[in-house]
């Protein structure tokens, strides 16, 4: 079955031509990030707290829409999953040049996501299983978290409720993204029924096994203890 059978993306075939697929995720995650740095540095000066906290949400806000388009098409995904297992040969293999190569949507068609988690799916179909643990972990930390982050980002800037309350809606904030970090880990780790040549490159879907999600959650946990206890703003670089 040719490849752009599997919910073809409109003027999107991946090749030599086009705009890298990372191009994407890549303006999000700086764009979030230079805002909220350079916004803070404006208002309030650089910090490098700030900046860093403000990267990992960053980021942690592009593995949350990655989720919510799972929650939204996990039944088309599903389907262009079951085509991928069937076609044979080396479809995989294809699918995935194509997805990490060039396009004209650069990566910002809903659909290029819709074919890259049913490629990961084909290694771990807990993903697109309504029932299954793994699913909810991952969209429910993403509908749950969403709003919260956001509000961590604007609110480190503008300071406009009090230190000790801000210190614990950041606290609870983190403690969730590293609770959930551990639960998606276990999950996906018992989930996963076949391992390929790709699966190195298929955990960018699968962010929780890396350390940044112990490190800056445990960093943004003490931040936000910090600011429960000294009801201050005043942390060091801040």
């Amino acid at each position: 079955m040719p490849m752009r059978d599997f919910d073809a993306v409109a003027a999107g075939a991946a090749g030599k031509k086009g705009v890298p697929v990372v191009v994407a995720p890549l303006v999000l995650v700086t764009g979030i990030w230079l805002v909220s740095t350079f916004v803070h540095w404006a208002v309030r000066g650089f910090s490098w707290i700030v900046a860093g906290l403000s990267l990992f949400l960053a980021v942690t806000l592009l593995i949350y829409a990655s989720a919510l388009i799972l929650a939204a098409f996990s039944a088309r995904i599903d389907s262009v999953r079951g085509q991928i297992m069937t076609a044979g040969g080396d479809t995989r293999g294809e699918l995935h040049a194509e997805l990490t190569g060039r396009a004209a949507h650069g990566g910002f068609d809903p659909r290029y996501w819709v074919r890259a988690w049913a490629l990961h799916t084909c290694e771990q179909p807990g993903f697109v299983d309504r029932r299954s643990y793994l699913f909810v972990v991952e969209t429910g930390n993403a509908i749950i978290n969403t709003v919260p982050v956001v509000f961590l980002l604007a609110m480190m800037t503008w300071q406009a409720v009090p230190a000790q309350v801000f210190g614990v809606i950041m606290a609870v904030v983190f403690y969730q993204i590293l609770h959930g970090t551990c639960l998606h880990f276990v999950a996906a780790s018992l989930g996963r029924v076949q391992r390929s040549a790709y699966e190195s490159e298929s955990k960018v879907f699968d962010f929780g096994a890396n350390l940044p999600w112990i490190l800056f959650p445990a960093a943004g946990i003490a931040v936000g203890v910090h600011l429960l206890i000294t009801d201050s703003y005043s942390i060091a670089l801040w």
